[in-house]
């Protein structure tokens, strides 16, 4: 008599894992989350800035923006921004020069910020991953409603010790279902804590926190350079003209 797939056995799982296993290791995730994040703010000290640093950042938001919505405004508007912008005497050609490069690298307030960045970032989740390993270890705690390939294995069953791998990939061990919620919170975290906005912010990286310190004309250089490479296309094309030369008693109510 021939024995059955191990990997097609249909292993029934108790209802009770969604609520003292799934639902506390969602919750707790969250909860760490939270945490975090608050005590990463109230940790992180704000950097000194300056009203140049300011009317830099604004400057070069403002040319930003005018590169992704230039299409929306006539030629005439484009080209006035443009002058204002990128001219000859435009805001882009009185960059006020700062501190070295080095200066900025080895402040002690930028690297103990990494520094709590870092550890924020790390030590939360190789606390929360050991306590799920150790309190939910070697548990398959639910199964997915589709089938998957045996690629996901090690990220779907991380923690399950079984001779010769043969366990459905469809189910998932406890160890993994923690490292899906942290990775699936993050949206519901920024709603609950900050909230999501879609505008620009202009959040530079170290290396562009660097260059913007040391030669912020580099900077513009480079902003210039990509508002002059535009070729003006108004996407509204002659609406604008048209509806203006209709006659108002069209509008009349009949």
């Amino acid at each position: 008599m021939t024995e059955p797939d191990p990997s097609s056995i249909d292993i029934p799982l108790d209802p009770l894992l969604r609520v003292w296993v799934l639902l506390p290791i969602w919750i707790a995730t969250l909860l760490m989350g939270l945490v975090r994040r608050n005590v990463t703010a109230l940790m992180t000290k704000e950097p000194p800035t300056t009203l140049f640093k300011h009317r830099d950042a604004g400057y070069l938001k403002r040319s930003v923006k005018l590169r992704q919505n230039f299409s929306a405004i006539a030629y005439e508007q484009f080209a006035a921004r443009r002058q204002y912008l990128a001219g000859p005497e435009g805001v882009l050609h009185v960059a006020k020069k700062e501190k070295s490069a080095l200066t900025a690298i080895m402040n002690p307030e930028s690297l103990a910020n990494q520094i709590m960045s870092v550890v924020m970032a790390i030590v939360p989740h190789m606390v929360m991953g050991t306590w799920a390993r150790y309190m939910f270890a070697g548990m398959a705690v639910c199964r997915l409603p589709f089938t998957l390939t045996p690629r996901f294995r090690p990220m779907l069953q991380s923690g399950i010790e079984l001779a010769g791998q043969n366990l459905d990939v469809s189910y998932v061990s406890a160890l993994s279902w923690y490292l899906l919620s942290m990775f699936g919170n993050g949206g519901l975290l920024s709603l609950i804590s900050k909230g999501h906005s879609d505008d620009f912010v202009f959040v530079p990286s170290v290396a562009s926190q660097i260059s913007l310190n040391m030669a912020p004309d580099k900077v513009f250089a480079q902003e210039r350079e990509a508002l002059g490479k535009i070729v003006h296309k108004h996407t509204m094309g002659q609406e604008e003209d048209a509806l203006l030369m209709i006659d108002p008693e069209s509008f009349a109510v009949l």
